[in-house]
């Protein structure tokens, strides 16, 4: 057994392979990628949770970054990094995230009035891109209507393979593409600020807390993160609920249960699979000296499975008592959007099960080619009303 995130099969289902990892392995060596994988849940709490020892700085993903490419609060380190995030952190407050919840609603009922169950519906295209990229892009102020170039910008910057040199490089491309995009946007909040994240962005430089860099990293960390995580939360969870009628019967009937639902999907099929960090000193973990400067995979979709936290760890089930996860991270880098991505989840499921009883996945699934998220790149549904 080998662990390679990029490998075809592992991405096709990569929890045997976890197992194999926190059962054998718990710190597994790829010398191809130069890193090092931690699987059990302990391990990368701990890791989440010492960011001196294991630092964010040019480190969130396998491979060299391009000095090309702005600066993101996700590759530092506190304080900077607090400092940074406290400049959004109030539009992403729970208070704040409730106050969109008619305006996602109304995107997701859009959306859902447009699909077609008569026939087989393709549900990424028409439901699970659009819904987060429309939503992120109304709080950045940028057009809905280029949510296909967001979507293609970001699909690229996260199938970044270090052992593909092209992949890199298209990589690097898709995200000065998109920096640059977001020059044009700033420049014009500035003559004429409006009420957006970017206007709010673009005063806090101005007011001299952040650099025009930071801007646009920023800005490409929202969009991205924005867009992959709550995409492939809502592909997931409907693959999830396909397999399992009867759970879905259930939410169906009592839609009270769909927050509880959403936090196993989360569990059971994390769409971040795994980050890297750097070690500052040479640590040792299971028998093993790391030195420094190692890269160390930290693996949040195995810990979600592993059996020293949660009973019965890769049964899919609505009802599980869940104390913690690490599918938003844990720690200083918590995800920012955590509340958002919740929020969008439960109105989509909220719409889609006032409209249909049940849904079939029809022919086999497409998954995203990227090491660090999983998600369906292609998923048909057969709905019934």
């Amino acid at each position: 057994m080998r662990y390679d995130p990029f490998d075809e099969m592992v991405q096709q289902d990569p929890y045997p392979t976890y197992r194999w990892l926190r059962d054998e392995a718990p710190l597994f060596r790829n010398d191809r990628l130069d890193f090092w994988a931690i699987s059990r849940f302990d391990d990368v709490l701990s890791v989440a949770h010492d960011p001196l020892t294991f630092s964010s700085v040019d480190a969130v993903l396998l491979g060299e970054r391009s000095a090309e490419m702005p600066p993101m609060m996700i590759t530092m380190d506190s304080p900077r990094h607090d400092e940074l995030r406290t400049i959004v952190s109030r539009s992403f407050t729970p208070r704040a995230i409730a106050g969109l919840e008619d305006r996602v609603r109304r995107i997701a009922v859009e959306l859902l009035d447009d699909v077609d169950p008569s026939s087989p519906v393709e549900m990424v295209d028409s439901f699970t891109v659009p819904l987060p990229v429309m939503v992120i892009a109304d709080l950045l102020g940028v057009a809905r209507e280029d949510r296909l170039q967001f979507k293609e910008w970001s699909d690229v910057v996260v199938a970044m393979d270090p052992a593909d040199p092209e992949s890199m490089a298209a990589s690097m491309t898709a995200g000065i593409e998109l920096a640059e995009y977001f020059e044009h946007i700033a420049s014009a909040r500035r003559a004429a600020p409006t009420d957006d994240l970017v206007s709010l962005l673009v005063g806090a430089q101005d007011a001299g807390r952040c650099s025009y860099g930071e801007v646009l990293g920023f800005c490409l960390l929202l969009l991205i993160a924005g867009n992959e995580t709550t995409t492939n939360l809502l592909g997931n969870a409907m693959i999830a609920l396909a397999a399992h009628p009867d759970q879905l019967t259930e939410i169906s009937h009592d839609r009270s249960l769909i927050p509880a639902a959403i936090e196993e999907v989360l569990r059971f099929d994390s769409p971040v699979q795994g980050l890297t960090r750097k070690t500052t000193t040479e640590v040792e973990m299971h028998g093993e000296l790391l030195p420094v400067g190692a890269q160390v995979m930290v693996l949040w979709a195995a810990a979600n499975r592993d059996e020293r936290e949660f009973d019965q760890p890769d049964t899919f089930n609505i009802h599980r008592p869940i104390k913690r996860t690490v599918a938003f991270g844990h720690g200083l880098h918590y995800c920012l959007g955590a509340a958002l991505a919740r929020l969008e989840a439960r109105v989509a499921f909220e719409e889609m099960v006032s409209r249909f009883n049940r849904w079939e996945v029809d022919g086999p699934i497409e998954w995203i080619r990227s090491g660090p998220v999983r998600g369906p790149e292609q998923l048909h549904l057969g709905m019934q009303q």
